[in-house]
């Protein structure tokens, strides 16, 4: 996929430290048109697992209201500082849906400059995405749209070694049988919560997009909810529930929702790029802190 960057932006001087510049209309643009390429690529040459346009624009949707709801409650801290919308995706790919993040924010961003301060153009809020990925080549091609879509500053590619830096419930403990008699070894591996706390500094986590390994959505995402990091305001949106038939993951929420600590809904929709193949994402808003197993 190539993109033409005839937009040059000289005046970008955004710091990695926060969202402090002129959001530039051309990187917004520039990021549209690369989405739309790939689009254009997986519909008219070959299916690719993006979430694609449809999509995008419901993830897009969801995201702002989100916003729109966490500029009235806790954008500033006490000293007056602007806080840091923090979005986690568990799934890069290759960067379709982490861009779709990136792009949506700074465009809300363009439109929403504090207005105390219009001539210095202060951002209403600052944001940042952390996406995961278990492939080290896919995550290469994501940092490669990054770039190309001048979005790096705001996306940080987390690479997950799962054979040696997650456990996951069925690699807690090891029987091994040793002149007859049993043991169990147990691994030294670390819980997703601990990974993204002690190695990335996340501790709250406002909006989360569940696309990766479909039968891990549940696990993480309780352990997320036992780790404190989801919170009431935390949004999550969950792709391919239907297709891939995650009904456990949805009664979950039913659950949740019973109880009042969620509202969620299933946005149903085509799986991307198909025309007969039904699909949606599950979308929650937690209405207060989940309860910990």
């Amino acid at each position: 996929l190539v993109a033409n960057n005839d937009h040059e932006d000289n005046s970008r001087t955004n710091s990695s430290s926060g969202n402090k510049a002129v959001v530039s209309p051309s990187d917004i643009t520039l990021s549209k048109r690369i989405l739309r390429s790939i689009d254009d690529y997986c519909l008219q040459k070959q299916w690719m697992d993006h979430i694609g346009s449809e999509k995008a624009m419901a993830i897009g949707r969801f995201l702002k209201g989100g916003v729109q709801k966490y500029l009235k409650t806790n954008a500033r801290c006490s000293s007056g500082e602007v806080k840091k919308f923090i979005c986690v995706e568990l799934g890069t790919y290759c960067g379709y849906s982490a861009l779709v993040l990136a792009s949506t924010l700074r465009q809300f961003l363009s439109t929403s400059l504090h207005p105390s301060s219009p001539s210095k153009k202060k951002p209403l809020f600052e944001f940042h995405i952390y996406t995961t990925e278990v492939s080290a080549e896919l995550l290469d091609v994501a940092r490669s749209v990054f770039r190309l879509a001048k979005m790096e500053e705001y996306i940080t590619p987390i690479l997950i070694d799962v054979d040696n830096d997650l456990d996951h419930h069925d690699d807690e403990a090891i029987e091994t049988n040793n002149n007859d008699s049993f043991s169990f070894s147990f691994s030294n591996k670390k819980k997703l919560s601990q990974l993204l706390q002690e190695q990335h500094g996340i501790y709250n986590i406002d909006f989360l997009l569940l696309d990766h390994a479909k039968h891990l959505y549940l696990e993480d995402l309780q352990d997320l909810e036992d780790a404190k990091m989801l919170r009431a305001g935390s949004l999550v949106s969950a792709d391919n529930v239907v297709f891939n038939g995650l009904d456990v993951y949805r009664e979950h929420m039913h659950e949740l929702e019973l109880r009042g600590v969620v509202d969620s809904r299933l946005e149903e929709m085509n799986l991307e790029y198909s025309n007969n193949l039904k699909d949606g994402i599950e979308m929650t808003v937690y209405l207060k802190d989940p309860p910990r197993k």
